[in-house]
């Protein structure tokens, strides 16, 4: 597709699905519902599926970063590059504690992406569990000015390579339906995310209230805030 989001607020999307091998098919599953989602206005969007080999390497698949580097062009399914005015998801296994994607540190998820071609993004939004959390830090001190989370060095690390962005991330669980599910009594469709308080607490409630982090920048400073 090449028609922009009537909406304005995103030209395109593209969502990477950061996989190795813990659960390979199920957040590919994710990330093509993510994908499918229904949305009120069209969103041109596609999937790229990064396998990364075991520790202590941990290398992505090089065939794998071309597709990316493709993608980012716009060379790919979608026929316009990732700019200032898309959004990009990572969707992968996160580990609060390790402080990891996918078993990959933030710093090495920031170089591939500068590597791959990524310039510029509106909006980067992890899917993963924890990845916004700092796991030594309470949950009412998770915007402490000094809360070390994979977000927060993701989002420093981008901005070192000259990508000023911001980024979204759970500090508890978070899934996408793969299908049409719901949270209590209320219908959810496929594509959408359940989310949890916790990282090991099951993701069930659909935008449950401080779970959600923002990370943004003003006058040179790391800001953090509740996207809800």
């Amino acid at each position: 597709m090449s028609e922009t989001n009537s909406s304005g607020k995103y030209r395109r999307q593209l969502i990477v699905a950061m996989v190795d091998g813990d659960d390979a098919a199920g957040n590919v599953a994710q990330a093509e519902a993510l994908n499918a989602k229904e949305r009120d206005a069209v969103l041109p969007s596609e999937v790229v599926v990064l396998h990364f080999g075991a520790a202590p390497d941990g290398r992505a698949d090089a065939g794998d970063v071309e597709q990316l580097r493709l993608a980012l062009e716009g060379k790919r399914q979608v026929a316009m590059p990732v700019d200032a005015q898309a959004r990009l998801y990572l969707l992968g296994e996160g580990s609060a504690a390790r402080r990891t994607l996918a078993g990959c540190a933030p710093e090495a998820v920031a170089a591939l992406l500068a590597d791959a071609g990524l310039r510029a993004i509106r909006l980067l939004s992890i899917v993963g569990d924890g990845a916004g959390r700092d796991p030594d830090r309470t949950d009412d001190a998770q915007l402490d000015p000094q809360a070390t989370s994979f977000a927060s060095r993701l989002h420093q690390s981008l901005q070192d390579r000259g990508i000023a962005t911001t980024v979204n991330a759970r500090v508890g669980a978070v899934r996408v339906l793969t299908q049409a599910g719901s949270a209590g009594s209320v219908a959810i469709e496929a594509g959408r995310k359940l989310a949890s308080a916790h990282p090991d607490a099951e993701a069930t409630q659909h935008h449950p209230a401080a779970t959600k982090l923002r990370l943004r920048w003003e006058n040179g400073r790391q800001v953090r805030e509740w996207s809800y």
